[in-house]
């Protein structure tokens, strides 16, 4: 596996999770923003996931609806703040079962000289409380999942 880390910074209310994906920047951020394959990496593997919204330009909206095994349906949903191909995404996200929790994502794409992608998630909580909510609900482990199954549709 190649590098991956986790970062939670409680001081500046900020989790890192950074992962090298065997790929160029262009073809990761192409995969990343993909409706068609965003179902197959966005989320752990007993969810499905569907995108009911995605229009890839700031100030559009994108909108992915989670179903769990025993069919509890939930929705993410954001604005794109900054859409830079193929290197920088910036988004709201909002868990819409739990309004008035607002969180930036920020994904960055970092093509390094070998020809493999380091791509850097940045979520920023507005509070302490929604930070230790999100780890405490096994951020870090779905975060693994997601950056594994990412790779995983990326590299084959």
């Amino acid at each position: 596996m190649l590098g991956r880390n986790f970062i939670v910074s409680p001081d500046i209310l900020e989790v890192v999770t950074e992962r090298t994906i065997n790929s160029s920047a262009a073809k990761l951020f192409k995969d990343y923003t993909d409706p068609l394959l965003i179902p197959r990496w966005w989320g752990e593997e007993s969810v499905q996931t569907a995108v009911e919204v995605q229009n890839l330009q700031e100030g559009g909206s994108w909108r992915y609806i989670q179903t769990e095994p025993n069919n509890t349906s939930y929705a993410w949903s954001g604005i794109y703040q900054e859409f830079t191909k193929p290197s920088k995404i910036v988004s709201t996200f909002v868990l819409e079962p739990q309004p008035g929790h607002v969180y930036i994502g920020t994904a960055l794409f970092n093509e390094l000289p070998n020809g493999m992608t380091q791509l850097v998630e940045k979520l920023k909580f507005l509070n302490v409380e929604d930070l230790n909510q999100m780890i405490s609900m096994g951020m870090e482990q779905k975060t693994a999942e997601r950056m594994d199954r990412l790779a995983f549709v990326v590299e084959n």
